[in-house]
C-alpha cells in the first residue's frame, strides 16, 4: 500500500512542473498578495517566443505584473499589440525580432 501511494505520489510531479522548468520556453503563472504575476521564459534559438508572451499578457496584463528575466533571450518571429491595462512590466531579457518582420 505504501509504495502505490508513493507511485502515485510521483504520478502527480510532472504535471506540477511547467515546461519552462523542464527546459523549453513557458509561462510561470504565480500571485502576489492579490496581483497574478507572470514570468516568460523564452524557448531558446529561433522558435517564436511571441505565443507565450501574449499567453502571458492576457493572463496578466489586466492588474498583474508580467516578468521578462534576465539572461533570456526572446525571439520575436511573428507581430504582437497586447492591450494592457495596471500592468507592471519588468523587462530584463534579450529581445531579437526576426528579419522578416524588418521593412
Amino acid at each position: 500500500m505504501i509504495a502505490i501511494k508513493f507511485w502515485g505520489a510521483l504520478a502527480l510531479i510532472p504535471s506540477l512542473t511547467s515546461a519552462a522548468a523542464l527546459g523549453g520556453g513557458g509561462v510561470h503563472y504565480s500571485k502576489v498578495g492579490n496581483r497574478p504575476q507572470c514570468t516568460v521564459l523564452a524557448n531558446g534559438g529561433t522558435t517564436n517566443d511571441v505565443p507565450n508572451i501574449l499567453k502571458a499578457f492576457n493572463k496578466c496584463g489586466h492588474g498583474g505584473d508580467i516578468i521578462f528575466p534576465q539572461g533570456q533571450n526572446y525571439y520575436i518571429a511573428s507581430k504582437l499589440n497586447p492591450v494592457v491595462d495596471d500592468v507592471n512590466i519588468n523587462w530584463g531579457g534579450i529581445w531579437t525580432v526576426s528579419d522578416a518582420l524588418h521593412g
